[in-house]
C-alpha cells in the first residue's frame, strides 16, 4: 500500500507504465516503497521524500550515475513534496535542497530533471520561514531558479518563470529582503551584457520583469533602472520596444 496521497500519482503511473519513462517511475516508486517497508518506518509522504532524497545521493555521487534513474527520482520528489507539511520541509530543507540542486547540475542537458528539480526548489523555498533564507542554501536556490528564467529550453524557462513569479509574488520579511537583493544583480549582470548580436536572454528577463514589476520594491526597481535604460542603445528593435513597453509598467 502507498500513503492515500499518491493514489493518483500510482494510478497515473501505472496507466503510462508501457513507455519507458513510466516504466522507470513506477519501478523507482515500487522500490522507494519496500524500502520504506523495510527500515519500518511510517508509511507516510514524508518516509518517501527521505527515502527520494536518499536516493538522489546515492545515484548522483555515483561514478555511473544513471541520468534516467535521477529523473524518475526527482519527477516522484516534486510529486511527494507537494503532499508533504510545511513543518517538515523546514526540517529536512537543507538535505533535499542539496540534493536537488546537485542533479540539477549532475545532468545539465537533462530537460526533465531541470524542469521537475525547479518544482522541488519551488515548493521547499516557499515552505520556508523568515529565518531560513538567511542561510545560503535557500539564496543559492532562489539564485538557480531565476538562472532558469533564460534557459534556451522554453519549457524550462516557462517552469522557472512561473516559479519565481510566483515565490516574488508572496514573498514579505526576509524572504523578500533577499529576493529584491538577487534579483535586480541578476538582471543587471544580463543587461549589462547584452549585445545587438545576442539579445535574447534580455528579452527573456524583460518578459520576467513585465510579470514581477509591479511587486517589486521602489528599491529594487530603481537598481536595475540605469541598466534598463541603457539597453535602449543596443540596436535591435524587437528589443527597442520592448524596453519602452516594460518601462512603462516599471515606472508607472
Amino acid at each position: 500500500m502507498f500513503p492515500d496521497e499518491l493514489n493518483s500519482l500510482v494510478e497515473d503511473l501505472r496507466r503510462t507504465a508501457g513507455s519507458a519513462e513510466g516504466k522507470s517511475r513506477l519501478a523507482v516508486l515500487e522500490a522507494i516503497r519496500q524500502s520504506v517497508l523495510d527500515r519500518k518506518v511510517p508509511n507516510t509522504c514524508a518516509s518517501y521524500a527521505a527515502a527520494l532524497t536518499s536516493a538522489i545521493g546515492a545515484n548522483v555521487s555515483a561514478d555511473s550515475s544513471n541520468e534516467e534513474m535521477v529523473s524518475a527520482i526527482i519527477y516522484l520528489l516534486s510529486h511527494v513534496l507537494s503532499s508533504i507539511s510545511d513543518k517538515i520541509l523546514r526540517g529536512k530543507f537543507v538535505p533535499m535542497v542539496e540534493s536537488v540542486n546537485a542533479s540539477i547540475s549532475r545532468f545539465p542537458s537533462s530537460a526533465g530533471i531541470a524542469r521537475h528539480g525547479l518544482q522541488c526548489l519551488s515548493i521547499l523555498l516557499k515552505s520556508q520561514e523568515d529565518i531560513a533564507w538567511s542561510l545560503p542554501q535557500t539564496s543559492d536556490s532562489f539564485q538557480r531558479l531565476l538562472s532558469f528564467t533564460v534557459d534556451s529550453r522554453p519549457k524550462v524557462r516557462k517552469a522557472a518563470h512561473g516559479y519565481v513569479h510566483n515565490l516574488v509574488q508572496n514573498a514579505s520579511g526576509a524572504s523578500r529582503g533577499v529576493i529584491e537583493s538577487i534579483i535586480p544583480t541578476f538582471c543587471t549582470g544580463i543587461f549589462r551584457s547584452c549585445t545587438t548580436a545576442d539579445t535574447v536572454s534580455t528579452q527573456h528577463l524583460m518578459d520576467l520583469l513585465k510579470d514581477i514589476g509591479p511587486t517589486l520594491s521602489g528599491k529594487a526597481i530603481n537598481s536595475m533602472m540605469g541598466s534598463v535604460v541603457q539597453l535602449l542603445s543596443v540596436g535591435e528593435r524587437t528589443l527597442h520596444l520592448q524596453v519602452l513597453r516594460n518601462l512603462t509598467s516599471l515606472v508607472s
